[in-house]
């Protein structure tokens, strides 16, 4: 069974969000009744999740990651109304952090990458949705996530769950990227051993023209 990570990321307490994320969290459960048939496990990895709630006081947002989370193949965060308790030691909020995150991940990664997609996705919010000063903080976030170029502004619900649907579906159908080649497969980068490779067939081939 292939697993098929999912980092559901969003602030806490978002209103215009609603039950959006527990919405997605009962999308994969459904898709997984089509695609455990096929091999396929979606996991999604929610915040609100028992295995969450009881994360540890002290740790940094890092090490809570590393340890409730660890590598998932599909970022998906989203946020509404508000954008969320700046942390101590760095003035922006736990779910941008998450956000950078994944892209320092994705941008660290090889072929065989974790995670292999991120993406943002804002519910459009007015002033009136959002507490004090938390409009203006989700407006200088949503510029310098659309700055990555993965970011988009969304008017009602149904257009992320149909974004988190395709997602999903594209991180199925490119799974095999997960995986290692066999070592026979496998072509070496530097010139010497790529010299070393060439002289190697070129004997071998030499050889067999003398084979009886």
């Amino acid at each position: 069974m292939i697993e098929i990570r999912v980092f559901i990321s969003c602030p806490s307490r978002d209103t215009v969000l609603g039950n959006l994320p527990l919405e997605l969290v009962s999308t994969a459960d459904d898709l997984n009744k089509y695609y455990e048939p096929q091999g396929f496990l979606i996991k999604p990895l929610y915040w609100e999740q028992p295995f969450f709630v009881g994360s540890e006081i002290g740790k940094t947002p890092q090490q809570l990651i590393d340890e409730k989370v660890g590598d998932y193949d599909l970022y998906f965060g989203m946020m509404g109304s508000r954008y969320g308790s700046e942390l101590q030691d760095n003035p922006i909020s736990l779910t941008e952090y998450e956000f950078n995150d994944a892209l320092v991940r994705n941008a660290k990664s090889s072929q065989y990458k974790y995670p292999r997609i991120v993406c943002f996705s804002f519910l459009k919010a007015s002033k009136e949705d959002c507490d004090d000063g938390q409009f203006e903080k989700i407006e200088e976030f949503r510029y310098r996530a659309w700055e990555t170029g993965i970011s988009n502004v969304y008017t009602n619900k149904n257009e992320i769950v149909r974004l988190f649907e395709s997602k999903l579906k594209e991180c199925v159908d490119t799974s095999f990227v997960k995986y290692s080649l066999p070592n026979e497969y496998t072509i070496p980068l530097s010139i010497s051993d790529r010299t070393n490779a060439r002289d190697s067939i070129f004997r071998l081939n030499q050889s067999s023209l003398y084979e009886e």
